[in-house]
């Protein structure tokens, strides 16, 4: 049963100098879709929005996976690891997850 639902956060834009400055997401969002397969999540959901933060406003991807009980921590780490490992390029102060219609935040600095 698919009773967990996640939705990643994935901005395509980033804050740097006082200026939003698109993102070359192409470099690293393929990955993130290759280790969702490699992991077992091969079916999910993308969907690009408009966000209000900080009072910034940016585009930004919203990926929507299903998942069992069972495997929602495997899903949370491949998400995690994949933002800590690229937030060289994607220059970004925390990352967003929603686990269940709960908000998750975790600071990057």
């Amino acid at each position: 049963m698919l009773s967990e639902k996640y939705v990643l956060h994935i901005p395509l834009y980033k804050f740097e100098k006082e200026e939003v400055i698109p993102i070359n997401i192409e470099t690293v969002i393929d990955e993130l879709f290759e280790n969702l397969n490699e992991n077992g999540f091969d079916g999910f959901y993308t969907q690009n929005v408009k966000s209000h933060w900080k009072k910034r406003t940016y585009d930004e991807i919203l990926i929507t996976v299903f998942t069992s009980p069972e495997r929602k921590d495997i899903l949370e780490d491949v998400f995690c690891r994949w933002f800590e490992k690229n937030n060289h390029i994607l220059l970004q102060e925390a990352y967003a997850f929603e686990r269940n219609d709960t908000l998750v935040i975790r600071n990057l600095n």
